[in-house]
């Protein structure tokens, strides 16, 4: 997030604005970013006109309050935390008040679905930068999702789960051992065989965007080196006190931290 809010603060100053406006969806994550920016930009000399929080389920009255703010604004620019689903009805009242001279940079939180906003708001939005997440490809991970099934991770619940919803069907109670006969249903939902087959319904999963997939990767991956490197740790050689390894019996978060550092 800091990383974040830095690098908002230098793509500003970079095209030299020095006037702008912040926005933000009303949780907490997102105050906590907008607050960090605001730090940011003034901490490089660019002055914030106002900054303001919204949701979708804020009143039509409270968004207009809040176009009205962005109007009245001689900034050109609003950097925006938020989520597409709290911007919409906001992007509503802008267009009613026909604002279109402004220049809209979002965080990594906003991604711009096709076919959720209306002409009038792409309109608004022309010209708009967002920050994406660098997710370059995983070995392997599209083979994975491929060849998914029951069978092969009888013990995780979450695979069950996932294939209850993607062929809306149930499984038996004890379906881990239990494979129900064709045609057989519980009354609602007709029982899951274990028979069906993935590529038979449309694709499952979009790999266009694995910016976040990519995040928790690199996290899995960052721990098992930082493990590995902890098992591998020769007595009198390591990083901690008097060059003392962890001790692995009893481990402890900050000298993971610690490794995860040097990865």
């Amino acid at each position: 997030m800091h990383l974040q809010a830095s690098a908002l603060a230098k793509l500003v100053k970079h095209f030299g604005w020095s006037w702008i406006g912040i926005l933000a969806s009303d949780y907490d994550v997102c105050y906590v970013g907008m607050k960090q920016m605001k730090e940011e930009v003034e901490g490089v000399g660019i002055c914030v006109s106002f900054w303001e929080k919204f949701l979708d389920s804020y009143s039509k009255e409270k968004l207009r309050v809040i176009a009205l703010r962005i109007k009245s604004s001689s900034a050109r620019v609003i950097v925006c935390d938020c989520f597409e689903m709290d911007l919409k009805p906001l992007l509503q009242e802008l267009n009613n008040l026909n604002i279109t001279d402004k220049i809209w940079i979002f965080t990594t939180a906003f991604v711009l679905t096709p076919g959720f906003f209306p002409i009038t708001s792409l309109r608004i939005l022309n010209g708009s930068l967002i920050l994406v997440l660098h997710a370059p490809e995983m070995p392997n991970l599209k083979t994975f999702l491929e060849n998914l099934h029951p069978s092969r991770y009888p013990e995780d619940i979450f695979i069950h789960s996932f294939w209850e919803e993607a062929f809306g069907c149930k499984w038996p109670s004890n379906a881990s051992s239990t494979v129900a006969m064709p045609g057989e249903s519980d009354g609602e939902k007709h029982y899951c065989t274990g028979t069906e087959v993935l590529g038979d319904l449309e694709p499952m999963f979009v790999l266009s965007d694995m910016s976040y997939t990519y995040q928790n990767y690199l996290a899995v991956y960052a721990l098992a080196w930082a493990l590995e490197d902890m098992l591998l740790c020769k007595p009198g050689m390591g990083p901690f006190l008097n060059s003392s390894c962890a001790d692995m019996e009893q481990l402890k978060a900050w000298q993971v931290r610690g490794y995860e550092r040097q990865n």
